[in-house]
């Protein structure tokens, strides 16, 4: 009977120790679980802020190509002008929108300059402009460009104020 008790005992020890090992490893599992669970929702808030990172770089490209544009369409409206004699507007305005963004620009007349260092003889004079274009897009992105323009034009009576001196680059024959 002492041999059948210390059986018994040793059983029930070994039943308690299992239960202890099975506890452990359900804490240990847990933990586990949660680094995990931390881990992902880490991941998750990571990506989610990069996403808008690139949504707001792509808007700001799209407010530096519309005032890319702006900028486009005042050299247009200055090509248009031409170097006629008569005098600029001091100011022009125009607006407008390219893929999904607004831009709005102003180019201003800033004078006009006769005696250009390196020209023939005050021969030319330059017309200075300024162009300032603002482009919007979603999310408040917003790019402001400058630029100035200097257009030349022929001063005096309109007539050829030169004289051709030798041959250009079309007119010599390559070897």
């Amino acid at each position: 009977m002492t041999r059948l008790m210390r059986t018994e005992e040793q059983h029930s020890g070994a039943h308690t120790q299992s239960r202890a090992q099975r506890g452990a490893a359900l804490v240990i599992s847990l933990l586990l679980l949660l680094i995990i669970t931390i881990l992902a929702t880490a991941g998750v808030t990571m990506s989610t802020g990069e996403l808008a990172m690139a949504g707001n770089e792509q808007f700001r490209r799209q407010a530096a190509e519309a005032a890319s544009s702006g900028i486009e369409v005042a050299l247009a409206a200055l090509a248009r002008l031409g170097s006629g004699s008569s005098e600029p507007e001091n100011e022009a305005t125009h607006s407008g929108a390219v893929a999904g963004a607004s831009y709005i620009t102003i180019t201003r007349y800033a004078g006009e300059e006769t005696a250009l260092p390196n020209f023939s003889a005050q021969r030319f004079a330059a017309r200075h402009f300024e162009i300032e274009s603002r482009g919007e897009a979603g999310r408040n992105a917003l790019d402001e460009q400058r630029q100035g323009v200097m257009i030349l034009r022929p001063v005096g009576s309109g007539e050829r104020t030169f004289t051709r001196r030798a041959a250009g680059l079309g007119d010599v024959p390559l070897p």
